[in-house]
């Protein structure tokens, strides 16, 4: 009653008192008495009435059951329905002797990041990136995401621990860091990339991948690409042709990360349902469920075979069949039995 709409016996809305620049009523999701995201709905923007808005609470993305298990629990409690990611973040958290900050500070001081540098020793290897430094506490690598004639990508490198102890207010990653492994007496850095729709609406993403490792790996170290190598300028050599070439030196290396091929999207592709999209996401489930056997690849198999409308005039379970047949890993006992899963 009031402010407060109980939907459900575990997800309850409850009436932000924000004002929101794009939506007319916020409000805030709360799941078994926990607020685990912000819905926006009736959007503002002509043509978007019918958009949604939901943005999750950080500590989702670091506590159990996970900001995945709440997406289902809206989806399925408030029959609403995935369409796209406005914006997303992807973090790299590490540990090292050799910390990244200060080596970033030495190669920011002689780049040519610096206009009118007298003392200029390396460059970016992206010339078009730019770079900003922050107080030497963190640097990012191009524009805000949501600045007029950005990219829709920013890299940005800083000390999270100095970042956790100046704001004191999250300390679920502290237990997140300790639980993975990390020492939390020493400083942990982290880079990470933030995304927004202009640069995401470039890949096929469906809402199974939001929740792979893989394939978030995969967008991350396409995004931060070759952020971190620079070109020493005073290091110079010539092959037998007498091209001139420069030395490299890269900052950090990430370890080789469980991916998965990323597929871009044709420039004229519109973002709706479509036969291709659904095709694209079964082919990618199937051979993923076989691969990791996932359960909930399995599960959005079955949704896929329940709720969507098969392409053309095949069945999904003909397609499923055709796909499992297409799988091309390693044969293992465990694989070639959930191959058979498909007939």
């Amino acid at each position: 009653m009031g402010n407060a709409y109980f939907i459900s016996s575990r997800l309850q809305l409850r009436k932000a008192q924000i004002l929101d620049k794009y939506y007319l009523h916020v409000f805030d999701v709360i799941v078994d008495s926990y607020k685990v995201a912000t819905l926006g709905t009736d959007c503002r923007q002509y043509g978007n009435a019918a958009s949604n808005m939901l943005a999750f609470e950080n500590e989702v993305f670091y506590t159990s059951p996970g900001w995945f298990y709440f997406l289902r629990t809206v989806e399925q409690d408030l029959q609403l329905r995935y369409k796209s990611v406005s914006n997303m973040e992807i973090a790299f958290d590490f540990q090292r002797t050799v910390r990244l900050l200060p080596e970033l500070c030495h190669i920011y001081r002689y780049s040519s990041y610096l206009k009118h540098n007298a003392e200029v020793h390396y460059a970016p290897l992206d010339g078009k990136t730019s770079c900003t430094p922050h107080h030497g506490k963190l640097y990012a690598f191009g524009k805000g995401v949501k600045t007029k004639g950005a990219t829709g990508k920013q890299i940005a490198v800083y000390n999270k621990t100095d970042e956790i102890e100046e704001n004191r207010h999250k300390p679920y990653i502290l237990v997140y860091w300790a639980a993975n492994g990390f020492d939390t007496t020493q400083p942990v850095e982290r880079v990470e990339s933030k995304l927004a729709a202009k640069w995401l609406n470039k890949y096929l993403i469906f809402p199974s991948d939001l929740d792979s490792v893989a394939f978030l790996g995969s967008l991350f170290l396409e995004a931060v690409g070759k952020t971190f190598t620079f070109r020493k300028l005073n290091e110079v050599t010539y092959d037998a042709n007498r091209n001139k070439k420069t030395a490299q030196v890269t900052l950090i290396e990430f370890p080789p990360f469980d991916t998965q091929t990323l597929y871009k999207l044709p420039k004229n592709e519109s973002r709706c349902d479509s036969d291709t999209r659904n095709r694209s996401e079964a082919k990618n489930l199937v051979l993923r469920f076989i691969d990791k056997g996932a359960e909930q690849d399995w599960l959005q198999l079955e949704h896929l075979r329940q709720s969507v409308k098969s392409p053309d005039n095949s069945n999904w379970t003909t397609l499923f069949r055709r796909y499992a047949q297409q799988f091309e890993g390693r044969t293992t006992p465990d694989r070639m039995a959930r191959v058979e899963l498909f007939g």
